[in-house]
């Protein structure tokens, strides 16, 4: 990987309560070899917290930002309405988890 490059994975896991250790490890070991981790669920975060869902993980040694469309008034949970609003949609539990098991 470049040192501008990003690792993007996805899978499938619990991020919040007893069962989410894959999600705490996958973000521990991409911190651990990278700089800069950010978790993102496939929904609003606040909704079925202790439910797995779909999660998308970004990875890089160079600051990640991202510049999603305006809302248009999409359709909820249309391609378009999800790009626009991913970046609110940040697993914030799991940063704690990047840091450290």
């Amino acid at each position: 990987i470049t040192p501008t490059g990003v690792v993007a994975l996805n899978f499938f896991a619990f991020r919040a309560g007893p069962h989410a250790q894959l999600a705490k490890a996958v973000a521990h070991t991409l911190r651990h070899v990278f700089t800069n981790v950010r978790v993102f669920v496939d929904g609003p975060p606040d909704q079925e917290v202790l439910q797995p869902s779909n999660l998308l993980a970004f990875a890089s040694d160079s600051p990640l930002r991202f510049m999603p469309p305006e809302d248009e008034q999409y359709p909820f949970y249309s391609s378009f309405y999800v790009h626009s609003h991913f970046t609110a949609w940040e697993a914030h539990q799991l940063e704690l988890a990047a840091s450290g098991l």
